[in-house]
């Protein structure tokens, strides 16, 4: 009925309107397909701390404040949540922050 109406008022309406409903349609399917093979694999957008097994909990944060994804501020505040000594935290963020100005440095 929807493509009666079309070929009543536009002659073209014969072939764009399934054209672009099909493609319409198999992009939709591409995302769809995008998305949960990313949410499967337990995909980070950034890509790189979700493919690296056996890192604890304290080990990825250093990471993420030396790769200046969180502020010093997060980071502190992420380790108390995590339960790790002020000291800990402390002496991982001058390494991770050292780390840091190294490769900036390069």
């Amino acid at each position: 009925m929807l493509f009666a109406m079309f070929r009543r008022h536009i002659p073209a309406g014969n072939w764009v309107l399934p054209l672009v409903s099909g493609l319409t349609v198999l992009a939709l399917a591409a995302v769809a397909v995008y998305v949960l093979s990313s949410v499967w694999r337990g995909g980070s957008g950034a890509g790189g701390l979700a493919d690296s097994p056996g890192l604890s909990a304290g080990e990825i944060l250093d990471r993420r404040l030396a790769s200046g994804e969180i502020t010093v501020a997060e980071y502190e505040q992420i380790s108390q949540a995590l339960g790790r000594s002020h000291a800990e935290s402390a002496a991982a963020a001058a390494a991770a922050a050292a780390g840091n100005g190294a490769a900036a440095a390069a």
